[in-house]
């Protein structure tokens, strides 16, 4: 397998099985850190411990304070919100499926010794693997159109740019 796989596999387990904070019983799944899903609402943490979050509808509070947003910081907004939401559920889908080849590979591996065939173990094992390979690509490209949406956000609304969290090494070293 190759090392774009298994960063993007990586992030992806994160991504699916971070339900790690709670906050007023709402569990919180980390996107990418420092970008959170909690409830129906996106949260980042911003520089010196802001929290910006996002709703459904654009809706933007930073620090608990509701943010003025005009037609197009909203769509920005919104946007940012959409991507961030597609990135949960491919780093879910991603999580998931290399779960299942987890399984299966263990499966392949037992099936493999007990008929003494342990030369088609590697075979069946990389076949599964490049269907995981190609969501975690997904998910790659999921993170570049997030930093595109993050950026878009920050140009029509400056006071979001103490959450503009991905640069263009985070969505490189995904890929690589």
């Amino acid at each position: 397998m190759k090392l774009p796989f298994v960063s993007a596999l990586c992030l992806a387990l994160l991504v699916a099985a971070a339900g790690s904070g709670c906050s007023n019983g709402t569990p919180e799944v980390h996107v990418i850190a420092p970008v959170s899903l909690s409830g129906d609402r996106i949260q980042v943490r911003g520089q010196g411990g802001v929290r910006a979050e996002i709703g459904p509808d654009g809706a933007l509070r930073i620090d608990g304070q509701a943010v003025s947003l005009d037609p197009a910081q909203l769509a920005a907004s919104r946007r940012y919100y959409v991507q961030a939401m597609g990135m949960t559920q491919d780093g879910i889908a991603v999580g998931k499926a290399g779960a299942a080849l987890a399984g299966k590979a263990v499966g392949n591996v037992v099936a493999g010794l007990t008929q003494g065939d342990t030369e088609s173990i590697e075979r069946k094992v990389e076949a599964d693997a490049k269907e995981v390979e190609r969501q975690a690509l997904r998910l790659c490209e999921r993170m570049a159109s997030l930093r595109t949406a993050q950026d878009e956000l920050v140009g029509a609304l400056p006071a979001f740019q103490p959450f503009a969290v991905l640069d263009a090494d985070s969505v490189d070293d995904c890929k690589h």
